[in-house]
């Protein structure tokens, strides 16, 4: 007897519930879309591109470019909690860890531009903390 009641097709208000949560989650999905491609849309083409990974929900991108002086760093953050302050640090290659500014979170998309004295070959890892001081985002520089 439960093999044929299995074997039933759903019923009709079963499956329409499943096409109401499938129309559900498409605002959501469509949301996602659009953050992750204004990101992209409004990312610079010079130097080269750093994900940054670490906070859930947050999606951050550096630039860095060289200068005589030093190397500029553009970093573009999406998702922080507004008014949270954060510091952008970096690792070189000597093992030191040069902080090149801070920031406010904001909603929407922040870009930040700060400066370091550091040559770009010289920087390793690219760190974003908290007020307490805790790496929240991270990249590894490649080709150093």
């Amino acid at each position: 007897r439960r093999l044929l009641a299995d074997a039933r097709p759903p019923s009709p208000g079963r499956a329409q519930a499943r096409r109401r949560r499938a129309w559900l989650a498409l605002p959501a999905a469509l949301v996602a879309a659009a953050a992750i491609a204004s990101l992209l849309l409004l990312w610079p083409a010079a130097g080269p591109g750093l994900v940054l990974r670490g906070s859930p929900g947050v999606v951050a991108r550096g630039v860095l470019t060289s200068e005589s002086w030093g190397t500029e760093v553009q970093l573009q953050v999406q998702g922080q909690d507004p008014g949270e302050t954060f510091s952008v640090s970096m690792r070189s290659v000597y093992g030191g860890v040069w902080q090149v500014g801070s920031y406010h979170a904001t909603r929407g998309l922040l870009t930040v531009r700060l400066s370091c004295a550091l040559r770009e070959r010289q920087i390793t890892e690219l760190l974003v903390t908290n007020r307490s001081g805790r790496v929240v985002l991270s990249a590894r520089v490649t080709g150093t």
